[in-house]
Order: C-alpha cells, then structure tokens, then sequence
C-alpha cells in the first residue's frame, strides 16, 4: 500500500513537469520575474494605509525603490474599514477587525493597455481596551498602537498577495 502511494506521488511529479509547470520562483523563473518587477512603476499614494502598501511593493519590487526605465504602471485602490467583532457590556475590552480592501491594475508603461487587474483583502483583528479613571483615559495610547500594528500587518499581507500575484503574471506572459 505504501509502494503503491510512492509511486502515485512519484508519476505525479513528473507529470507536472511533463506539461510545462515551473514555479515562479525558481532559479530560472525567479530571476526573469524578480526582474520585470523592478521595471513596475507604482503610482503615488494618498492616504496612510494606500503608503503602507505602495511601500511595501516597492520593497519588494526593488532593493532601492528605484524605477529607471518602467515597462509598467500599477496603480491602487486601497481602502480601510473596522467592524466589531465582540462586544460585552460587562467588561473592558472589545474585539475589531481592520479589514483593507485593495484593487490594483497593471497597465503598459505608456497606460494604454491594461495587462491584468485584481483585488485582494486582507483582515487584521486587534483588541480595544477601555479603562477609565475619571476623565483620563489609561488606555488611548494602547488602543492607538493596536490600530496601527493591525493597519501595518493587513497592508503588508496585502502587498505581498499582490505581488504574488503580479510575478505569476509576469512569468507566464514572457
């Protein structure tokens, strides 16, 4: 039973190979990938959250953020929303998600020709913490740290879906 499943593993590997499947970041791939990402120019941002993730890719498109001769333009829709998740009434704290949604398109450097288009979301929940004495609130500054270390986190899983998603592209079409 356990030769019969070896070799059902085995004649499936090499089937994938046999019609013409390669990773993305292997050696070959990867290199040719890696390199038309560097040629991706990344429109300006506006808001925080949209920074976030347009600084993200570009540290991962290039070690410098340097563009000289972009063969490509990618612009982002990135929007940001809290839901709450858990409410009690008898207690302090309370459950939100941030959530960052992002639409991204991919166009020719001279923006005439749109190549692909996506979107991708990404879900960070962080706790809210409500302690007050008085007037003073103990724990603004938690809650404000919270909602920002969840913002970083979705925008970083954002821009990496995204990315992902932009080298499979690349490979595939050269």
């Amino acid at each position: 039973m356990i030769l019969f499943s070896r070799i059902f593993v085995l004649l499936g590997l090499l089937s994938l190979g046999a019609c013409g499947f390669s990773p993305v970041y292997s050696e070959k791939s990867g290199a040719a990938a890696s390199a038309q990402l560097r040629n991706i120019e990344i429109a300006p941002a506006g808001e925080r959250t949209s920074q976030l993730v347009r600084n993200q890719l570009i540290k991962q498109f290039s070690d410098r953020g340097e563009t000289p001769a972009p063969q490509f333009y990618l612009s982002l829709v990135v929007t940001e929303s809290l839901s709450s998740v858990l409410i009690r009434r008898t207690t302090d704290i309370q459950r939100n998600n941030l959530t960052i949604n992002a639409r991204y398109t991919l166009q020719t450097a001279d923006k005439r020709t749109v190549l692909t288009k996506g979107r991708t979301v990404a879900v960070a929940p962080y706790n809210l913490v409500s302690t007050n004495f008085g007037t003073i609130s103990t724990s603004e500054f938690a809650n404000v740290s919270a909602r920002k270390d969840a913002r970083k986190k979705a925008a970083i899983s954002v821009a990496d879906d995204i990315a992902r998603r932009l080298a499979a592209f690349l490979a595939t079409r050269s």
